[in-house]
């Protein structure tokens, strides 16, 4: 079983090329909007991870982590964002809501190492899935 994970940008080149990198290594799913992202949580499976992009129209994505995280708290949450705004990274970081905040360009494996490095060091997709849902398993 991969890991879920659910890319929301909203430049579909970028989508694209997330979707030629990543589909081997995980089960990903991909929305143009924070809103299309919160209608894919909310109709879906949970997923693993999410990444999702800082600055968006109508919705960015502190905005869309904090809607998201309503419905899909367990969830790792990374922000990805072209501009280096130290002060947004620094307080998403802080308040909880974004494990890792990366900037663009980021090279595919960091994306990959993000995500696994909240679960442990390195683990493989399978693990990551694995540790998922035994934690969820005991929450429930």
């Amino acid at each position: 079983m991969l890991t879920r994970l659910l890319f929301v940008d909203d430049d579909p080149s970028l989508l694209k090329a997330i979707e030629r990198n990543l589909c081997f290594d995980y089960e990903l799913k991909t929305a143009e909007s924070g809103q299309a992202g919160l209608d894919t949580i909310v109709n879906q499976e949970p997923f693993t991870v999410v990444v999702t992009d800082m600055k968006m129209p109508q919705m960015n994505g502190i905005q869309f982590i904090e809607q998201a995280r309503k419905v899909s708290p367990d969830s790792i949450y990374i922000m990805l964002t072209g501009n280096q705004d130290v002060d947004t990274a620094i307080g998403a970081i802080n308040d909880g809501s974004v494990f890792r905040f990366l900037n663009k360009p980021c090279p595919i494996n960091d994306i990959k190492l993000a995500g696994c490095s909240r679960l442990g060091s390195r683990l493989s997709c399978g693990e990551i899935t694995d540790c998922y849902w035994m934690k969820m398993a005991s929450v429930s």
